[in-house]
């Protein structure tokens, strides 16, 4: 009888041994799928990320060119305003001009002798 059982406990053994080994061959392979997702997880990240950091560079950029056009058209207006310039019919309802001061007519004149001597002086 002890070595019948013996048999039995052996064969008990070398089941559960094989199951054992089929078991930790299944977890290094569940290991090494979460190894490889974990790597191409974190390269996904890392492209993600210097995606990000070239959109804030190139969003700093074109925040920073509307801020020079907005300063330049800032300047032409005051330009238009100083020379008594209408501009209303050019800009966008949206966004209306300042109103320029109508120049008088001895202002005119002046501006237009101006132009007329700086042509004369031009041709001489």
């Amino acid at each position: 009888a002890w070595v019948a059982h013996s048999m039995v406990i052996k064969g008990a053994e070398r089941v559960l041994t094989n199951e054992a080994t089929g078991l930790r061959a299944s977890r290094e392979e569940v290991n090494k799928k979460r190894k490889l997702d974990q790597v191409s997880c974190g390269n996904e990240l890392r492209k993600l990320q210097r995606e990000l950091e070239q959109y804030h560079q190139d969003n700093t950029e074109a925040q920073k060119g509307v801020q020079e056009m907005e300063g330049e058209i800032k300047r032409l207006r005051e330009a238009c305003a100083e020379r008594g310039v209408v501009i209303t019919d050019l800009i966008p309802d949206d966004e209306p001009a300042e109103e320029a001061e109508p120049l008088s007519a001895t202002e005119m004149q002046k501006m237009a002798d101006a132009k007329d001597k700086g042509a004369a002086e031009a041709k001489a």
